[in-house]
């Protein structure tokens, strides 16, 4: 089995909330500077009304040439997103059944980027490999 694609899907959706979905935003370690501090709703949703919240996240699909694919997700539309981009051609045509072999040529392919969103890139497409060997197996 050889890995044929590697795609990006984009979702959006507005679901029912009861009031204001997100009260506060996740803190950044650069808050500490009053300059740096975002006031307003979280970046990865848009609260249309009292009683609405909208959702963009994007998920990876893994498809091969057996016709099993393997997804993983959510993630926010972005770096993250980007990363995983970067790594599809590194991917294609490799056997997505060694899992371990896959993620350790991921990793070692991002000497300069072991942490934030190009780790959370290589986890990513980790789990749409599990996802995928559970579904082969």
């Amino acid at each position: 089995m050889k890995i044929t694609d590697i795609r990006l899907r984009q979702l959006t959706g507005t679901m029912e909330v009861d009031g204001t979905f997100m009260e506060e935003r996740l803190v950044m370690p650069l808050d500490v500077y009053e300059e740096f501090r975002v006031q307003g709703p979280p970046a990865h949703g848009n609260q249309i009304d009292d009683n609405h919240y909208q959702l963009n996240q994007v998920f990876v699909q893994i498809d091969t040439d057996e016709g099993v694919s393997g997804i993983s997700g959510p993630t926010m539309p972005g770096g993250t997103a980007f990363h995983v981009w970067e790594m599809r051609n590194f991917l294609i045509g490799r056997d997505p059944l060694a899992t371990e072999f896959l993620w350790d040529i991921m990793h070692r392919k991002s000497v300069h980027g072991r942490q934030g969103e190009p780790m959370m890139a290589i986890s990513l497409i980790d789990n749409a490999l599990w996802d995928l060997k559970g579904k082969w197996f």
